[in-house]
């Protein structure tokens, strides 16, 4: 993930352009991305009605052009949206995808992994303003036969966990705002 993660922060520095003629908002520029060389990158912005449609595309000169890498769509407002990771241009399969959703109130977010040893394998983010513990992580690791669950206060740092795959129980393991291990 080095190659996409480093091109699209770079993004973010980024002179955006309007092309009025495929009503695109479109960000192009080239990242070197160290050892793994120089790509040419395009991030495109489509407003559709109340929804902005996302497309991330890498080239690197010799050996592919215009992989989509990633596509998404997001609510103007910035409360939903979904993005889709393609694996890689030799096999341009969905990797990855989540849907998230984000308010004053509370935000959430799922993550899937593609077909294989990880088959329905997911990770669940929420967070809301109620409650001792106001985020939380759950991990399902299929390929392991897993449920990892971290609920935590964003604000005092307490917080639990509980797996079976590393405790060899099914408690909840606590800490204090010290991040030491405490009785729950």
């Amino acid at each position: 993930l080095i190659v996409p993660v480093t091109a699209y922060k770079v993004a973010l520095t980024q002179d955006v352009s309007f092309d009025a003629d495929l009503g695109l908002w479109i960000w192009a520029y080239d990242v070197n991305v160290g050892a793994h060389g120089n790509y040419s990158v395009k991030l495109t912005a489509e407003i559709q009605g109340p929804d902005v449609i996302w497309t991330g595309s890498i080239s690197k000169e010799g050996l592919f052009e215009d992989f989509v890498w990633f596509e998404g769509t997001s609510a103007i407002n910035g409360e939903s949206g979904s993005w889709t990771l393609y694996e890689s241009f030799e096999n341009p399969t969905p990797w990855l995808s989540t849907d998230w959703e984000n308010s004053e109130v509370e935000g959430k977010a799922d993550a899937v992994e593609k077909e294989g040893d990880n088959l329905n394998s997911s990770i669940s983010y929420a967070a809301t303003t109620t409650g001792d513990f106001n985020r939380s992580v759950v991990i399902v690791d299929t390929k392991a036969d897993n449920t990892i669950t971290v609920e935590w206060n964003s604000e005092d740092k307490t917080g639990r966990v509980k797996s079976f795959g590393h405790f060899q129980d099914d408690a909840f393991h606590c800490w204090d705002s010290q991040l030491q291990d405490v009785d729950c």
